[in-house]
């Protein structure tokens, strides 16, 4: 079967045909670079390489939490589909309180102390 450009889609072998991509072929990556490719970045790793878009996608979405400040690349083959910085890490807005000072348990507590005594 030929696409209308004249590209071969799928072969025949014994009158069954096959298709040209074959199953161990990887579509969709999931690249790490130190700076978007135009401006001459690096690939630091590619973190997927799958078959499927929803597991290709899954780990775009978790390499954007685990990769703070880096930009990553989602490819469909050579297509470039997302070409994203993923935010640092926010910084906590409450540093953390000490044990037995936070709101109702500490006025439980001095209840149950005065009137333990």
């Amino acid at each position: 079967m030929k696409h209308r450009r004249g590209i071969d889609l799928v072969t025949e072998d014994d009158g069954v045909a096959e298709p040209m991509v074959s199953a161990l072929e990887h579509l969709y990556t999931v690249e790490v670079w130190t700076h978007p490719p135009e401006a001459m970045g690096e690939l630091i790793e590619t973190i997927s390489r799958s078959s499927d878009f929803d597991v290709s996608n899954a780990a775009f979405r978790e390499a954007i939490r685990q990769r703070p400040g880096k930009y990553l690349i989602h490819m469909n083959g050579r297509h470039r589909m997302l070409c994203e910085l993923a935010p640092d890490s926010p910084i906590p807005l409450f540093v953390g309180r000490s044990k037995g000072t936070s709101g109702r348990s500490a006025q439980r507590s001095q209840a149950h102390a005065s009137g333990a005594a």
